[in-house]
Parts: structure tokens; sequence; C-alpha cells
């Protein structure tokens, strides 16, 4: 319940002001009620886009690659300042009570909530992705391992007792070690007899 409160939450914190911007809107110019609200929403929920959007801009450009464009935030962040000092004047110019302007506060307020929180549900998802990755990492390292383990051995019937070497026939072994016997012997010949065993 809590995290759809903290969900829902930050949509409905530019409602009051939207109303208190339409009713000013209705009674100071004499505007049909419809028409207030749908243009004081109407200003709210651009500013609510514009502001998500320069922090979602700004994150971004904080997690970017050196390769990758970067975005232009400090375009959203001008749009976002002109947008609160546009809302700032009409409240003022339409006479309207100047506590509205604190209900700006809680706009802003529910913008940083927002990207924070989709900032967080990035790196939740990201930790995630992570470990699936080093399991899927460490399975095929077991695979592997497993693989390597079951590779057949070659087994010899007669091996060299000096260097390990196998062989099918007790000739060719015999033809190998003669090699042993004329490197112990740098090639000379007649000691060959006295080397084998």
């Amino acid at each position: 319940m809590t995290r759809f409160i903290s969900n829902l939450a930050p949509w409905l914190a530019p409602l009051p002001l939207a109303y208190a911007v339409g009713m000013t809107l209705y009674t100071g110019l004499g505007w049909p009620l419809a028409v207030a609200l749908l243009a004081a929403g109407i200003i709210e929920t651009l500013s609510l886009a514009t502001s998500s959007t320069a922090l979602e801009l700004y994150a971004y450009n904080r997690g970017k690659r050196k390769s990758d464009p970067g975005a232009p935030a400090w375009l959203a962040w001008s749009l976002t300042a002109a947008g609160l000092l546009s809302q700032s004047a009409l409240i003022l110019a339409l006479e309207a009570a100047p506590v509205l302007l604190l209900f700006q506060v809680f706009s802003a307020a529910a913008v940083i909530n927002l990207a924070m929180r989709a900032d967080h549900t990035a790196r939740l998802a990201q930790i995630v992705a992570d470990k699936a990755q080093a399991s899927a990492d460490r399975a095929q390292r077991a695979a592997d391992k497993a693989q390597a383990a079951a590779a057949p051995v070659q087994v010899w019937k007669y091996v060299c007792v000096a260097c390990g070497k196998g062989y099918d026939k007790q000739q060719q072994l015999a033809a190998h070690m003669r090699s042993h016997v004329r490197a112990e012997t740098n090639g000379h010949k007649g000691t060959e007899k006295a080397m084998i065993l």
C-alpha cells in the first residue's frame, strides 16, 4: 500500500495548485470554469513534464558513455525555470494568494520524487541484470570445467620414463629411447648400449 501511495502522490501534488490557479482564472478573468480548470491543469502538467524531462536528461548525461551524445539537459532546465517563473508571475498578476507560490515547491518536490523513484527502479533492474549475468557466467564456467574433466584421456601402452611420451608399439618407444641416449652421449657411437636399461 505504501508503494502505491508513493507512486500516486507525486502525480497528485500539482492538483491543488492547478485548482487554485484555475479558480483564480475563473474569478479574476471571468473565464468559464471548465476552461479555467483545463488551462490550469495544462500549465501544471506542462511544468511537471518539463521538470521530469530535465531530471531524466540529467540522469542520462550522468550515466552515459563518453562516446554517447549528450542530452540537452540545459534546455530542459531553462524551460523548467521559465515555467516556474511564469507560474509565479501569473499567480502574482492575478492577485491570487501568495501562499499559492508555496504549492510550486510541492510540485517541484513531486517531480524530484518521481525522478528519484525512476532512478532507483533503474538501479534495481541493473542489479538484477548483473546478478543474472554473473549466474550465467558461473554456470558457463562450471559447464566448461565439467566438459574439460570429461574429455577422454589417452592411455598409452608404452611410456617413456624419461619424458612421459607415450606410444602404441614397443618399437616406437625403443626408437624414441635411442634419441635420449644420443642426447646424453652427445651423439658418440658405441656408448648407446651402456645407456639403455
